[in-house]
């Protein structure tokens, strides 16, 4: 398995189930072009794997790192619909990537995401052929109903046989449509408390502070809460205030969680005291009834950034639509910037 910082969707794979990577990364999962391969984030999904080009997209992030620790990630580029099924509309900064051995589906039940009306004749399920997959993955199909709005019709895959984990699309598959029943998400729901524990934990590093307020368990997981502080060198302006962390969960009897989930609740920013942002995870499976302590590690921690200097555009295109009623909207096209900060650091957490 190999990590790999995500950047900007390839333009030839937007609707189809991809990833791509660099050749000396594919030779060490042991892969060739168009092998399957898993790839974790939130949650794992299945995808093609395609070799890289190298060249940079003029929308290609730039990366900061706070702490030279030596350690660079290779990149990825996840198509759209393989970044969608690994993340659930978080911001993701890091996958894992491990060659998958799939087997040809039987059968296949798909679901609408959403209340909508379709004939199935009109779907061209070719599409799907050579497609893998993996239980609870969205897929896309193209429409061609006349005079649709909706060129592709977008389904869940609710079931698939025989058992197993990575599945691929052939033409002997059988096809088959369940009605819309309950939007279907990726989020864990949890319910049931079962224990509150109070931690209040902290780590300092230099100029950042995590701390580790609390620790809920339920039937179907956990859900953990944390606050980050950091100052930074020079003003800058988070881009909607967006921040993601990642880590890996243990217990002291060799099982392994994973962090289903991570939003924030709250941020703060201002040029005289530290920026703020309070997250909130789930993980799961649920712990092990024999597990008497935890161990979270944080990986690194990624803030989207923007610096003060490219606001003004922000503020001088405000005061022209006041100025100028006819002027409806103005799109902004600018480069992403990431500050990461790398750990680890590593949380105790006593569960008797």
């Amino acid at each position: 398995m190999i990590s790999f910082r995500v950047i900007p969707s390839h333009p030839d794979d937007r609707g189809k189930n991809r990833i791509r990577v660099g050749r000396d990364q594919m030779r060490k999962l042991g892969i060739s072009s168009g092998d399957v391969v898993l790839v974790t984030g939130a949650r794992t999904t299945a995808a093609i794997c395609l070799p890289s080009d190298g060249k940079r997209l003029s929308h290609d992030p730039e990366f900061e790192f706070f702490y030279d620790t030596g350690t660079k990630l290779p990149t990825a580029r996840l198509s759209d619909i393989t970044l969608y099924n690994v993340r659930d509309n978080n911001l993701l900064s890091v996958v894992q990537v491990k060659k998958a051995n799939a087997v040809e589906a039987h059968q296949v039940i798909l679901s609408v995401r959403e209340i909508f009306f379709y004939r199935k004749e009109n779907l061209v399920l070719q599409d799907l052929y050579g497609m893998p997959f993996v239980k609870y993955d969205r897929v896309r199909i193209a429409n061609t109903e006349p005079n649709t709005k909706f060129p592709f019709v977008e389904f869940v895959v609710v079931d698939a046989s025989p058992d197993g984990e990575t599945y691929i699309m052939t033409e002997k598959t059988i096809v088959e449509f369940a009605p819309y029943k309950t939007k279907i998400s990726h989020v864990t729901q949890l319910s049931n408390l079962k224990q509150k524990i109070q931690l209040g934990k902290k780590i300092l590093d230099k100029r950042l502070e995590i701390a580790l307020e609390s620790l809920e368990i339920y039937d179907e997981g956990c859900r953990f809460l944390l606050d980050i502080r950091y100052v930074f060198d020079d003003p800058k302006e988070w881009v909607e205030n967006r921040m993601y962390a990642t880590m890996s969960i243990s217990d002291d009897v060799g099982n392994n969680y994973k962090c289903a989930d991570l939003r924030e609740t709250s941020s703060r920013w201002s040029e005289d005291s530290p920026q703020y942002t309070r997250l909130v995870g789930i993980m799961v499976p649920p712990i092990k009834n024999n597990a008497s302590r935890l161990a979270l590690e944080i990986n690194e921690l990624t803030w989207q950034i923007r610096q003060k200097k490219d606001l003004q555009f922000i503020d001088q295109t405000n005061s022209a639509i006041k100025k100028e009623p006819t002027v409806v909207s103005v799109r902004q096209h600018h480069k992403s910037m990431y500050m990461i900060t790398q750990g680890p650091w590593r949380f105790e957490i006593d569960l008797r």
